[in-house]
């Protein structure tokens, strides 16, 4: 009931001739949220709740890792332990800020596709990220949910991988509730939509892989055992551009 109502007030709108959001009227009744975007699409300027994202912020502890995973799900499992369609963790970035001055590393992990990649996942992520600072993670729930699955096969390094899970920070928030809205966004708040926005050097648009479902076929590509090396060699290196690309934003 609740989809058919903002389906017969987006209907209502368009037969009315409003058919971009800066065209909503200053009467029809919508969410903090909906306003926000409203006000952002009519005035063509960014929004920006300082003071909520201060306070966001404020939360962050140094050493930072920021993290992010490259996932597959196979309809068949490919091994042990898995169940059909389950999201298999094959790459990994991390980039690390110790402090305020830096500098900042890189680390990263990619399997070849070649066997279950997670024990060699849990190695890299026991020996990257430490035990105390803040996991940063764009919409942290992907993240916090591929840690707990590896804790299923992870053994006595189970409660380390937890304790990362439990250390997430979103940086996708002040986005995601508007605290930063810019005209740029489209109202959107993924990556690929905030990323060149905020910082235009750095786009997605003309990478080998741009994007998840792309990353995952590269790597079910990567699983097939007659791929020449060459071939192997270069997907590999568009795989760790893109992951590496999203930790760095």
């Amino acid at each position: 009931d609740l989809a058919g109502a903002r389906w017969d007030k987006k209907e209502k709108l368009w037969r009315d001739g409003r058919n971009v959001i800066a065209d909503i009227p200053l009467e029809e009744k919508l969410t903090d949220f909906q306003k926000t975007q409203r006000m952002v699409a009519k005035s063509g300027q960014a929004y920006i709740d300082r003071a909520a994202i201060k306070a966001h912020l404020a939360q962050l502890v140094s050493p930072i890792y920021g993290l992010d995973f490259e996932t597959v799900a196979p309809a068949i499992p490919p091994y042990n332990g898995l169940r059909p369609y389950q999201n298999l963790p094959f790459q990994a970035s991390v980039h690390m800020l110790p402090g305020p001055a830096g500098p900042l590393q890189h680390f990263e992990f990619l399997d070849d596709g070649r066997q279950d990649p997670r024990p060699k996942m849990i190695d890299f992520l026991c020996s990257t990220i430490g035990k105390t600072g803040s996991v940063v993670a764009y919409a942290k729930g992907f993240e916090g949910g591929v840690l707990e699955k590896l804790v299923h096969v992870a053994g006595a390094r189970g409660p380390d991988l937890l304790a990362m899970a439990a250390r997430l920070w979103d940086v996708a928030e002040p986005f995601k509730k508007a605290w930063y809205a810019h005209p740029g966004f489209q109202g959107r708040w993924s990556i690929k939509a905030v990323l060149p926005t905020l910082v235009p050097s750095m786009k997605y648009e003309g990478m080998e892989i741009a994007e998840g479902t792309a990353a995952m076929r590269a790597y079910e590509r990567l699983m097939q055992p007659d791929v020449p090396d060459e071939e192997r060699t270069k997907i590999m290196a568009d795989l760790k551009a893109y992951c590496g690309t999203d930790t760095l934003g």
